[in-house]
């Protein structure tokens, strides 16, 4: 069970019914001169063990502030009237009733109190020490670093956990950059959304992720002839693009085919609007001209670097789905500058007008290329949680998006995540002993006490085992 602790800012844990079990092959008891020697199987059921995992900070050397965990309130129990002895022995007298015995103070006393110091110190110091290893940070895609530092500890409400993080993209090894933009002020929840799980994730973020993904990725696209069909009014041919690009028949010929290469250099300057539900960026992109000379080889025939871009798209989750879709509403173009041409001079404006006319052309069919490609959020996590409450909204400068995943135990294994406990049985742990077992004792939790010989027990075998433990205690102590 899982329960929120506000008044020790933590998370209540507390298990019941568990199972344990304690095996050994080194019992031993010695009576007058008749050495017993045996095993001793004890498993215990309905144990139950508590705790508070409270959340603070802990500073690391590098000066980030991270997560650290403390455990109060911590309880066991080990019911006596939950056990069951098994005793495999040599000696073929009755000693189970004497052993529960000794289980049921002193050992069973101890048992719990080390689970409880294990619990208090060392697992606390185990959960530290695997946060602290992190440094604040994690590589969450390709030379891609995300610096999740704490500008404040956590808080444990009555019916919330609630903490943020840095959230600035960096890339793996390099300085972490502060992009220009100010991190908003952002909500912790919003009772207004249904969802159990919430983020804000703010044009900050997307900033310093956009700008640090282009230097360690590449986005690069193609526009090939082929690819443009014949209903469209501008083809991709020197003769198509002849009329905003003078000089390429005159240089190349007519109908020569044209492939368009984009490169994108640089975006940043992200902004998300509640008011219309639209999220925007500028962007830089360089873009080339080839002619396609034959069939093997191809020129660079107009290099040109499109900048201060700007992009207003939206995404919406599909009604009735959990769908999300893309949809870009709008494109303009900022400055223009000419790299490099084969052929002399370009005129801006015809440029210009080809720019935005293939925007025209291109973005409906962009939108419609883009609808294909709904990402499709899933309805459960791991075979195990059933995802719903799917939300998103836009608010000024950060988007929320929600969503309450809901446990539903397993009715089957599921690799890698989940396999059906199944106890160990005394063969699967025993090991070979150094004894013949003519006893096996049992005593249940509802203290039914019984017993039985094994087939191997006969007065002489035991009376001849005896003789040679004797031997061992008084003449070969070392044996």
């Amino acid at each position: 069970m899982v329960s929120n602790d506000a008044s020790k800012n933590g998370i209540r844990l507390s298990v019941n019914d568990l199972g344990a079990g304690f095996k050994s092959n080194s019992l031993r008891y010695k009576f007058s001169f008749i050495v017993c020697k045996g095993s001793v199987d004890v498993t215990m059921s309905q144990v139950s063990l508590a705790m508070t995992l409270s959340l603070t900070t802990q500073t690391l050397s590098n000066g980030k502030v991270v997560p650290a965990f403390t455990v109060q309130d911590a309880s066991v129990n080990i019911p006596k009237d939950h056990l069951h002895i098994s005793i495999h022995g040599n000696y073929a007298a009755k000693m189970a009733s004497a052993f529960k015995g000794i289980f049921m103070g002193q050992i069973r006393d101890e048992i719990q109190k080390q689970i409880l110091s294990q619990v208090k110190s060392q697992l606390p110091k185990m959960l530290n020490s695997i946060v602290a290893e992190q440094n604040g940070y994690s590589e969450l895609f390709n030379n891609l670093d995300l610096d999740w530092s704490l500008p404040s500890a956590p808080k444990v409400t009555d019916k919330e956990l609630e903490f943020g993080v840095k959230g600035l993209f960096f890339k793996k090894g390099g300085a972490e950059d502060e992009p220009a933009a100010q991190a908003p002020a952002m909500p912790m929840h919003d009772t207004s959304a249904p969802s159990k799980f919430q983020a804000f994730i703010s044009t900050y973020l997307a900033d310093s992720l956009g700008a640090t993904f282009l230097e360690t990725n590449q986005v690069h696209l193609w526009t090939h002839s082929k690819d443009v069909p014949s209903s469209s009014p501008v083809q991709l041919t020197t003769t198509g693009l002849g009329a905003f690009i003078p000089g390429l028949v005159a240089h190349y010929g007519d109908n020569k085919p044209m492939d368009i290469e984009y490169n994108l250099d640089q975006v940043g300057n992200f902004s998300a609007r509640e008011s219309d539900s639209t999220l925007s960026f500028d962007g830089a992109i360089s873009v080339n001209f080839w002619v396609e000379l034959n069939d093997t080889a191809k020129e660079k025939a107009v290099a040109i670097e499109l900048s201060e871009n700007h992009f207003n798209f939206t995404i919406l989750i599909k009604e009735g789905t959990t769908q999300l879709a893309m949809n870009v509403s709008e494109v303009a173009l900022g400055g223009v500058h000419v790299n490099s041409t084969t052929f002399g001079a370009l005129d801006l404006d015809l440029l210009a007008k080809l720019l935005n006319e293939g925007i025209q052309i291109g973005l409906p069919s962009l939108n419609a290329y883009l609808g294909t490609l709904m990402v499709q959020i899933p309805d459960e996590l791991f075979g195990i949680f059933k995802l719903s409450d799917l939300t998103l909204k836009y608010h000024d400068n950060y988007l929320e998006a929600g969503l309450t995943p809901t446990f539903e135990p397993p009715s089957q294994d599921i690799p890698g995540i989940y396999e059906k406990f199944i106890p160990l049985t005394w063969e699967d742990v025993s090991k070979p002993t150094q004894y013949t077992t003519f006893i096996t004792e049992e005593i249940d939790a509802n203290d039914n006490y019984s017993y039985a010989y094994s087939s191997k027990f006969t007065w002489f075998s035991f009376f001849w085992e005896q003789m040679q433990l004797i031997l061992q205690d008084y003449l070969f102590p070392s044996m």
